[in-house]
């Protein structure tokens, strides 16, 4: 049949009944764009999908449906983790930790968009996603592995779970590696020929500066020239790995690498370098590439930045030097950083 709107709109319609005994009444199509062929054989088809218990109204709601969902589901993982950082929940939707929010900042942009980017959310496979941690493993990073395997876990969880964006997670079954915790520390030997070697680096006073304050490599890149207090001699740490501000005294050496520190205007942080990228959390970047220059220069071998921290620690509690909030009731923190001869036992 054909109905015609008070407007003058006519359009083919099809009238019928589902097997509720609810009556129907569906358009078909506009009568200036359409052939009566073309209706007739359109509202058969109808018909007879009503005959074998159909329902056209909601199969056209659930169309409808998907086809909005489709055009707010992210197009490649390159766009879902962005809208993941921008939202910036846990999984109790609270927002994240600037330390936190920084870590998957880190690990999506550094390992995973470069593998997955491209790639439609709802195409990468369990199999993709083993590949890029296998390929971690492979190079002995099992750490790096497991950090980028969680960052993609708590992604595609929230894709899921949160969002509905897909129905399944690719990381479901995946387990993470057992780690062999680092106890490398640095000689004196070494220290001196490291210090020497990044003279002539973007690490020029990142490396002293950490020697000197035994402070997280992530913190002291982040530090701004405001959270110094130079009349106190106090580094306020604002983005530590508790969440937690904290105070940290400056020693002579420390105060001695800061004053050597060229101030830059308009920029806030104490040490950027052409690795560091500006975001909400602060400055960050990763300067493996410089370590590497500086092992080549320096012939040490087998280092980190954060070995330095657990140089300075060892060297305080083999002065039985104790370090700030650690004790009995904090077993773990000695166990990672002290190793005086051998492993303590945790």
């Amino acid at each position: 049949m054909v109905r015609v709107t008070p407007r003058g709109v006519r359009t083919y319609a099809v009238w019928s009944r589902l097997r509720s005994g609810r009556p129907l009444i569906l358009t078909i199509g506009d009568v200036r764009s359409m052939s009566l062929f073309d209706a007739r054989r359109d509202a058969a088809d109808l018909l007879r999908g009503i005959r074998h218990g159909a329902d056209p109204r909601r199969e056209r709601r659930l169309a409808a449906a998907e086809e909005q969902m489709s055009k707010l589901r992210p197009l490649t993982f390159k766009d879902l983790a962005r809208r993941f950082l921008a939202e910036g929940r846990t999984k109790r939707g609270r927002p994240l930790k600037p330390s936190s929010l920084a870590f998957y900042e880190r690990v999506l942009s550094v390992y995973a968009v470069p593998a997955f980017g491209k790639l439609a959310p709802e195409t990468i496979t369990r199999a993709d996603v083993r590949e890029v941690i296998e390929k971690e493993r492979a190079l002995g990073h099992a750490s790096q592995a497991n950090r980028l395997l969680a960052a993609l876990k708590r992604v595609f969880n929230w894709a899921v779970e949160d969002k509905e964006y897909l129905a399944t997670s690719p990381c479901v079954g995946l387990r993470s590696t057992v780690e062999v915790p680092r106890s490398r520390t640095l000689t004196n030997d070494e220290i001196r020929r490291v210090v020497a070697a990044s003279a002539s680096t973007s690490l020029k006073y990142i490396i002293p500066f950490t020697l000197f304050t035994a402070a997280r490599s992530g913190e002291v890149r982040a530090a701004r020239w405001v959270d110094f207090d130079f009349e106190e001699r106090v580094w306020r740490q604002r983005e530590t790995k508790s969440g937690r501000d904290q105070m940290l005294p400056l020693s002579q050496g420390a105060l001695r690498v800061i004053a050597a520190v060229p101030v830059r205007e308009g920029v806030e942080f104490v040490f950027p370098t052409k690795y560091f990228s500006r975001s909400k959390t602060g400055t960050r970047g990763n300067p493996k590439d410089t370590v590497r220059e500086i092992s080549k220069a320096s012939g040490v071998s087998d280092w980190s930045l954060h070995d330095l921290r657990r140089t300075v620690r060892t060297r305080l509690a083999s002065l039985g030097i104790p370090w700030p909030g650690e004790g009995p009731e904090r077993p773990g923190s000695t166990c990672a950083y002290v190793h005086l001869f051998a492993r303590p036992s945790c």
